[in-house]
């Protein structure tokens, strides 16, 4: 791409003669993102003669920032960019925002970056780029750098790590059109039309203090592969149905998901195809459409449109299961699960059914699905993003419902009471990394490090648990090499003792001395009294 010639620009006052012949525009974007919905992987770009100037102002790369509306998941990937007479690494003409108002907008908070070789960011290395404009959201170890030109944390993107997106559906009035853009969470208008917020969420192992508002207009765009994504603080209200939708993550990952609910909560949790529209919206029994039929019409295969999960007895087991369990953690009242996107194929009569058949013929659900992939090109590529639903539903335990019939009664923000730490104890939180129980490392370097596993079947994530099963292998051979020195010095003092009470006996050389799943039933609890009542 080459911005302009090296001749100086001449830009004439408006209205004279060549004016837009003369020179380009007193400022330009080159490559400007979208705000939703898209997927972007730019490979080998070269910039040429693209450094700003007294006379124009160009950014090189520059993402959509206006909306409240309309939000980015994770849809933008670059690779093998070539700076040339352009801004260099310490230059905000790299990367730029259409707006950066007092208060961030909705799409500005969610905006990531893939840089996936470190050329876009001059570092050189793989590369993740996530909004600073609230929280440690995007800040995935204590060596992420804030470049507040870029407005955004700039993070080693090491093994393990990625970026996802769920949708949270509670009130579908004010969460879809014509409420939504209009009278909440609009398109542009953020000084003047509000977009409310309905929590707080951070990673599981900070406090509220370090995350990020979650809006109404609830479409979560985030860092995977830590120790979960957390919902709640003072302002969130425990929805009696969630649903879960348009889920993203990368291929054959799940994200864990901890949400808190009132002492006693009792859940009845479904993953839903895209076919059961209708079932999302009537909240009744499964339409009788869901089986398939092959290409001739016959009849292959009945309860397509839905997969019950089931609970399990511990965080560690729904972390490292399937995908379709959950846990309540009576003790701070948090439910974990997992979201996950499906793959879908299209078949007479019932499109978009998933290929996954591990529990019968091509049902709902599957386990995560490394060949489910997003684009990919050069050697990269985006997560996928998903066609199911995940639907929880609740009876409020020892709550019941308020008077809309949405949430739980009397129940806002779980008291201040936090999940319990994915580390051993006495780890302080907030923790130094999104996905380990230690860190250590620099910036700027090929990697950063991480030490310990978590006390609920966590690794650690991705690297850092590998890097931390390295240091706890560095600390064992560091004792057993003292020990091995402690017991040669009493040896040898012994020899000493030896020879000082026998001086007439010859002591012997040192040389001469020999030192001798199947997973556990659990019976699903279906809460059919507030099927009809939860609407």
């Amino acid at each position: 791409m080459q911005c302009r010639t090296p001749n100086n620009p001449t830009i004439a006052s408006r209205g004279a003669t060549g004016y837009q012949e003369r020179s380009f525009m007193r400022s330009a974007s080159i490559f400007q993102s979208y705000d939703t919905g898209q997927s972007h992987i730019l490979n080998r770009v070269t910039f040429r003669n693209c450094s700003s100037n007294p006379k124009q102002k160009f950014f090189l790369n520059q993402m959509l920032t206006h909306s409240d509306q309309f939000t980015p998941d994770s849809m933008i990937i670059t690779k093998n960019f070539v700076f040339e007479s352009s801004g260099d690494a310490s230059s905000a003409e790299r990367l730029g925002v259409t707006i950066n108002a007092s208060f961030p907008t909705v799409s500005h908070r969610m905006q990531n970056w893939g840089d996936a070789d470190g050329s876009l960011s001059g570092r050189g290395v793989p590369t993740a780029l996530g909004s600073s404009r609230q929280g440690w959201w995007w800040r995935l170890d204590k060596a992420c750098v804030n470049r507040m030109d870029w407005t955004m944390w700039v993070c080693d993107d090491l093994p393990g790590r990625g970026s996802g997106m769920i949708y949270f559906l509670i009130n579908a009035t004010l969460q879809n059109t014509p409420l939504l853009g209009t009278q909440v969470c609009s398109n542009g208008n953020y000084l003047s039309v509000p977009c409310p917020t309905l929590g707080r969420v951070w990673h599981l192992g900070h406090t509220p203090a370090e995350g990020m508002d979650l809006p109404l207009n609830a479409k979560l765009s985030g860092p995977t592969g830590g120790f979960g994504w957390v919902v709640g603080g003072a302002q969130w209200r425990a929805p009696v149905t969630l649903n879960l939708t348009n889920p993203q993550a990368p291929s054959g990952t799940k994200q864990m998901l901890v949400l808190p609910y009132p002492p006693r909560s009792k859940f009845y949790i479904t993953a839903i195809s895209q076919n059961s529209q209708g079932f999302l919206q009537t909240q009744s029994v499964l339409p009788n459409s869901c089986y398939v039929l092959d290409k001739a019409g016959k009849r292959l295969a009945d309860n397509m449109c839905a997969w019950n999960f089931s609970a399990v007895k511990s965080v560690a087991e729904v972390r490292n299961g399937l995908g379709d369990t959950y846990f309540f953690d009576e003790s701070t009242n948090h439910l974990y699960l997992n979201f996950f996107p499906i793959s879908s194929y299209s078949t007479v009569g019932v499109p978009n059914i998933s290929t996954l058949g591990v529990r019968g013929l091509g049902r709902v659900w599957g386990p995560p699905d490394p060949g489910f992939s997003g684009w990919t090109q050069g050697g990269v590529s985006l997560p996928p993003r998903g066609v199911n639903v995940i639907r929880i539903i609740t009876d409020c335990g020892s709550g019941g419902l308020d008077s809309t019939g949405l949430y739980c009664d009397t129940f806002a923000g779980n008291g201040g009471t936090l999940p319990s730490s994915p580390c051993s104890p006495g780890v302080s939180l907030p923790l130094d990394s999104f996905d380990s129980c230690g860190f250590s490392g620099s910036t700027g370097t090929t990697g950063t490090g991480g030490t310990g596993s978590g006390s609920d079947g966590s690794s650690g994530g991705g690297a850092n648990g590998v890097k931390g099963a390295v240091g706890i292998i560095g600390i064992v051979l560091g004792c057993l090499a003292v020990l091995f020195c402690g017991l040669f010095a009493l040896r040898c003092w012994c020899l000493s003792k030896r020879m000082s009470l026998q001086p007439s006996k010859p002591l012997r050389s040192l040389s001469q001395n020999k030192l001798p799943l199947q997973r556990s039933a659990s019976q699903q609890f279906r809460v059919a009294n507030i099927l009809t009542s939860a609407q």
